[in-house]
């Protein structure tokens, strides 16, 4: 799918008709400066039925994509804003044939990307990502942004501490609340650990953990399980056999760590997904460098 310039899939869905949806950034189809949202739509078979571009008018981001409730299709990314090296948080919800329903950006005056998002139980948006202000520390925290159902933002906080702090996943957890996961270099023991945030509904954090040694370790993906713990996967340095190597971490309800295994080769392995599967186990996705 694309055209005669770059075009770079981030997130895909399948479809309540069996189909598939693709979010994407496109240089190909673009209306703005350089890069705008694209989505694609496919049958079953992957064949394209239809594809919609969304611009701004500055280069945009898409990272991740939902089947909304509805059967809408809803986007999220980063838009640039003009000002020098400043983006926005950006929603887009469109209908299933890609026609634009609504879009909201997100400002908090500073550098924003949105790198994750989920539909939550009151059919609103959570939105999260990083955030950067020249006025505060001039390092990135992590950011979630809580909207109701047509993009009106309800609240937003941030966390983080002195370093840089990359949030790049979110889920609503049980109770109504959220947990945010990526890495920090604000705490924990290495130069970068994996972050879990546990929050309640108003975003506010309830407790947090890291998990890593003394080197680099990176988390991308975070699933709660049927006992109220959570899964995290991404990559580590800091222990396994290779130079990176895949890391799943396994905790209980209050983020204490119960087991984490590594799985690699003398290579980089690195996981960037992770899913629970129907007999309990787990299914790791992401690369290998051979």
């Amino acid at each position: 799918y694309g055209g005669e310039d770059d075009e770079e899939c981030r997130s895909i869905i399948q479809t309540a008709d069996r189909g598939f949806a693709l979010a994407c950034a496109t240089g190909s189809f673009d209306i703005g400066d350089s890069f705008d949202f694209w989505l694609v739509k496919t049958n079953e078979d992957g064949e394209e039925l239809w594809s919609q571009t969304f611009t701004r008018g500055q280069s945009s981001y898409c990272n991740s994509i939902i089947q909304t409730s509805n059967g809408d299709f809803a986007l999220a990314g980063y838009t640039l804003t003009g000002g020098e090296f400043m983006s926005d948080f950006w929603l887009v919800v469109a209908d299933n044939e890609g026609e634009v329903l609504w879009s909201q950006t997100y400002d908090n005056e500073s550098v924003d990307a949105c790198l994750s998002f989920i539909q939550t139980n009151d059919r609103g948006f959570a939105l999260a990502g990083i955030t950067k202000s020249f006025d505060n520390d001039d390092s990135y925290d992590f950011c979630l942004v809580r909207t109701d159902e047509d993009g009106e933002e309800l609240w937003s906080q941030s966390y983080g501490g002195g370093g840089n702090d990359y949030c790049y996943s979110v889920i609503q957890t049980e109770d109504g609340g959220f947990a945010l996961a990526g890495y920090t270099q604000s705490f924990g023991a290495g130069r970068i650990d994996f972050w879990l945030i546990k929050t309640n509904e108003d975003g506010d954090s309830l407790w947090s953990q890291t998990y890593g040694g003394e080197n680099d370790d990176a988390c991308y993906s975070v699933i709660q399980t049927p006992d109220g713990g959570f899964v995290l996967s991404g990559g580590t340095t800091s222990f396994g056999g290779g130079s990176v190597d895949m890391c799943l971490v396994r905790t209980d309800n209050e983020g204490g760590e119960l087991w984490s295994q590594t799985y690699g080769t003398e290579n980089n392995e690195h996981s960037f997904s992770v899913v629970q599967t129907n007999d309990g186990g787990f299914a790791l996705a992401g690369y290998t460098a051979t």
